[in-house]
């Protein structure tokens, strides 16, 4: 919890917590560890013990992956779960897999997440190298890496420390001093959209995302539709002229190539969306 030394509890090698509370209550035993037929098993058995008796055979599941089990995992544990339900009569209806519950600590996904921009951006860096010295100096690439990898190596140091996500989110964010934040670029660099900026592909994603969220969709979901419109912003800047910073002594040279932080950004964010990754901290 915020402002404690240790965890409420642990959990020793080896050993699983079942009945684990949403903010870290402690279960209500501890059991060997079990595979994932095993879990799915369990699962419903303790479920389905507290069903009261309905002539209705109809069952809504929701398996949460409460923000550190990877998606594969997830189904693996899923195909049990359904074909037990299926078993003892039940009709599945609308079930839902995947991150959809928050808790006060979920910072490992946030790790993750700057992990793969992490990855994305080095590998990544000699493009973005090359669409900036177009009409720049060619040190985006560079400078991306060197900011992204700051951001989540401050992150992963504040996680391991036992910071929840809040704490986690603003260590990377000073690490990275903030640089890609839409309004601090518009108040101290006179930057706005249409400038051929980073922010020509940020404002469209932030706006989509909220539209998506306010549709009702899932998180991934709204981020999904998030980077295609920051993708496709991202292209479009390549129309533009650039107004603002190193590139607009150069801005005729530029147009036809997209801008770098634009693609950059558009990188970042769909990033986000790519297979779990372990944290190898290198």
């Amino acid at each position: 919890m915020p402002g404690a030394s240790e965890p409420p509890f642990k959990v020793p090698d080896g050993k699983m917590e079942v009945g684990q509370g949403i903010h870290g209550e402690p279960g209500v035993y501890e059991s060997d560890l079990a595979s994932a037929s095993e879990l799915g098993e369990l699962l419903i058995s303790k479920i389905l013990e507290d069903v009261p008796e309905y002539k209705s055979r109809r069952i809504a599941v929701i398996l949460d992956g409460f923000g550190s089990t990877k998606y594969e995992e997830l189904f693996v544990v899923w195909k049990t779960v359904s074909e037990v339900l299926k078993g003892k009569g039940y009709t599945l209806v609308d079930p839902q897999v995947g991150e959809l519950v928050t808790s006060l600590d979920m910072e490992g996904i946030v790790v993750d997440g700057l992990l793969k921009m992490k990855n994305q951006i080095i590998a990544s860096e000699e493009e973005l190298a090359r669409i900036d010295s177009v009409a720049g100096d060619g040190d985006h690439g560079r400078g991306m890496v060197k900011g992204v990898t700051h951001a989540y190596e401050a992150a992963a140091d504040t996680a391991e420390g036992g910071a929840g996500v809040g704490s986690v989110l603003c260590a990377a964010g000073r690490a990275w001093a903030a640089k890609a934040a839409a309004d601090r670029m518009q108040e101290l660099g006179n930057a706005k959209r249409g400038d051929k900026t980073m922010l020509d592909t940020l404002i469209p994603f932030a706006e989509k995302l909220e539209n998506a969220a306010e549709e009702g969709l899932s998180i991934r979901e709204a981020w999904t539709k998030g980077a295609e419109t920051a993708e496709e912003a991202a292209r479009a800047t390549a129309e533009l002229l650039p107004k603002v910073g190193r590139a607009r002594p150069q801005a005729k040279r530029s147009c036809g190539t997209p801008d770098a932080g634009a693609v950059s950004m558009a990188m970042c964010i769909k990033a986000v969306l790519l297979p779990n990754l372990s944290d190898t901290r290198n």
